[in-house]
């Protein structure tokens, strides 16, 4: 992405929630890789709340929005974590065929 504030060029128009103008929107990068970035935005009006995800190619920009419960914060967080690796999956798969499941269980 060429510049930090290029962010404000994919902030909804309107809340996708309560249809408030842009005027009540608030948008935080809270990740940003090559030509790829991420941006939280939320509204100030209702508390809806988006992540976006932006990146440039030979096409132009593409950006995808999904709805979330979160702040910006703890977004910036779950996207700093390690990716899950294939060992986990097998693991919680495996504990998760076990024919009697409690909440101790989960714990271990």
């Amino acid at each position: 992405m060429e510049s930090e504030h290029q962010h404000q060029n994919v902030v909804p128009q309107k809340c996708p929630v309560c249809a408030a103008k842009n005027d009540f929107l608030n948008a935080v990068p809270i990740g940003q890789s090559g030509d790829q970035m991420t941006i939280h935005v939320n509204c100030t009006h209702c508390g809806g709340a988006l992540v976006v995800f932006v990146t440039h190619n030979d096409v132009g920009m593409i950006t995808f929005g999904v709805m979330v419960d979160v702040g910006s914060q703890e977004a910036a967080h779950v996207f700093e974590q390690e990716p899950v690796s294939p060992d986990e999956v097998i693991a919680v798969y495996q504990h998760l065929q076990k024919p009697r499941l409690s909440v101790y269980d989960f714990c271990q």
